[in-house]
């Protein structure tokens, strides 16, 4: 999901660090991290005193709660990943050995040439764009469908609701979410470019008429809070009705050699990545192992008992529901989180008041889930930027002091 970030923000002293030092990965500088895992890497055009970290991801644009689980469970069985190293910038031609990627660090600028035998596009909806830097000029073989959201104050629903626009007919829900009320979701064409995605005042009304068919009072742009909107990666197919365009995953190699993979869903993630993880292996000519993940929980998946009846409030001094909180957000991470609060108890009071997400929260997801920016804090990890959007131009610093006012600007 692209969740546009705030236009600028303060520089605080964490942040000037990465700009000068560069990120260290999972604690570690980057050519240690890919040296020690057997991942060639080489610096391209860095000065002396430059270190730059290469990405193997666009850091986490979708929902934290799937992603950043999976992404802790994978870094728990040693796989190499980095966040905010910046996009692909050109595909070594194919007559390289080894082949590989060159990228670029987001942050310091530096280029990187990454090698390795099997190169995967699984880029959502920039795998066009990738394609094409691979020279493979046979696409588009993506159909973009644009999903926006709107939030709106807590409505005191008690269940889901999914009806009909009364102007077109198509789906669309409205559902108690994180303490407010979420409406969405539109399923239109788009040609517009993912970078640049933004929400349109006309797509707004049409969410706000659909709720005020089945709902009274009815709802204006004045009751919005916030809105976020992403682009579905789905296969170019025939139909003219963009809900009826296929779901389905779809893998096909580009004339480089590139492995590119597309479309799918949520619900289906396990089971592409076994589809990928088997045609990767065949490719390298290796054999197909049995998949370890089938019944892999990922972190804080189940009723852990023991997490539940032994929870830290008393030890932490934490609000009354807090310990409930980092429970269902970081599972059996959650004692991880709130064993900061030994060193600084006042960690335990809210980012901001009236909202669940704790300052503690942010110095964990720092420290072990590679936030850098404001947005990784508060639009990728919380939601408390879609809610109280004028927190987005705020230092780390300043949001780790005194718990500001639900102000909404």
């Amino acid at each position: 999901m692209a969740v546009r970030p705030a236009d600028h923000h303060v520089i605080d002293d964490d942040e000037q660090a990465v700009l000068e030092r560069g990120v260290h990965v999972l604690g570690q500088p980057i050519e240690q991290l890919f040296v020690r895992q057997g991942l060639p890497i080489e610096r391209v055009n860095a000065n002396a005193d430059d270190v730059g970290f290469p990405v193997l991801g666009d850091d986490f644009k979708v929902r934290s709660e799937a992603q950043v689980p999976v992404a802790d469970r994978v870094a728990d069985r040693d796989a190499t990943q980095a966040d905010r190293l910046a996009v692909v910038k050109q595909l070594l031609p194919p007559d390289f050995e080894p082949a590989g990627v060159r990228a670029v660090d987001r942050v310091g600028g530096t280029e990187w040439i990454i090698r390795a035998k099997q190169v995967l596009n699984a880029t959502g909806p920039w795998v066009d764009a990738v394609c094409r830097l691979a020279g493979d000029t046979s696409g588009p073989n993506l159909q973009p469908t644009k999903g926006v959201h709107v939030v709106v104050r807590d409505l005191g629903l008690s269940a889901a609701f999914l009806l009909l626009h009364p102007d077109d007919g198509r789906v669309f829900f409205v559902i108690p979410w994180l303490g407010k009320t979420l409406i969405g979701t539109t399923d239109t064409f788009t040609d517009e470019p993912a970078d640049t995605l933004a929400v349109s005042d006309a797509e707004v009304r049409y969410l706000l008429a659909g709720y005020g068919r089945y709902f009274s009072p009815a709802l204006g742009s004045g009751d919005v809070l916030g809105t976020f909107v992403g682009l579905r990666p789905l296969i170019r197919t025939r139909p003219r009705d963009p809900s009826s365009v296929s779901r389905e995953f779809r893998m096909w190699r580009s004339p480089s050699g590139l492995l590119n993979v597309a479309g799918g869903k949520y619900t289906t993630y396990r089971r592409m990545a076994e589809v990928v993880t088997d045609r990767v292996m065949r490719g390298l000519g290796l054999p197909r192992r049995s998949g370890r993940t089938r019944h892999f929980q990922l972190d804080g998946a189940g009723d852990d008992g023991a997490l539940r009846l032994y929870p830290p409030s008393a030890a932490y001094h934490l609000p009354e529901g807090a310990w409930q909180h980092l429970l269902a957000r970081y599972g059996r991470r959650a004692h991880d989180v709130a064993a900061y609060l030994a060193d600084d108890p006042a960690l335990a009071r809210p980012v901001v008041e009236g909202e669940p997400d704790l300052r503690v929260e942010f110095v964990y997801q720092r420290r072990h889930e590679m936030a850098v920016f404001p947005e990784d804090f508060l639009l990728r990890r919380t939601r408390l930027g879609l809610f109280y959007p004028h927190l987005l131009s705020q230092s780390l610093d300043r949001l780790l002091g005194p718990s500001p006012a639900p102000t909404v600007s």
